[in-house]
């Protein structure tokens, strides 16, 4: 019991520090969504709002952030990729699709897989991620989905 009296100031002095660390590194973390492996939700394309897809779906996109895979879906057909980031220069690979026939979400499915193709830029920034055309013009923007549990 002696040597517990001794060293609890100690433990006290040692927690009260470690929570102060902790907090202190909590406040330098960049607040916002990540980008990669987020759902991210297709809101514009060249400044247009987006409709819904087939079966009120949202168009989506997802990074994956365990190898360079990019997924989603267009509005008709669901599509997989490539994609390499170096700085802020994104060049995305070949994409391959399903192929399914769609007559309403057919247009606005191709006006996405042009825009994906002239992606040279992009921008994150918290809830937001923006692709950009080697002009520098907004081409996609996207906004981050997040679930409830």
């Amino acid at each position: 019991m002696y040597q517990l009296k001794r060293i609890q100031p100690i433990l006290i002095l040692f927690l009260v520090t470690g929570i102060n660390v902790s907090c202190a590194e909590k406040k330098e973390e960049p607040r916002g969504t990540r980008m990669m492996d987020t759902v991210w939700n297709l809101i514009e394309i060249e400044g247009e709002p987006v409709t819904l897809g087939m079966e009120a779906r949202y168009l989506d996109l997802v990074l994956a952030g365990n190898g360079p895979r990019i997924g989603g879906f267009a509005g008709c057909n669901r599509f997989t990729g490539s994609y390499e980031i170096i700085n802020d220069h994104l060049a995305l690979g070949r994409l391959e699709l399903t192929y399914r026939s769609c007559s309403r979400a057919m247009e606005q499915e191709q006006l996405y897989f042009e825009a994906m193709k002239a992606t040279r830029r992009f921008k994150h920034d918290g809830d937001d991620l923006t692709f950009f055309n080697s002009d520098g013009k907004i081409i996609l923007t996207f906004e981050a989905v997040h679930f409830r549990i």
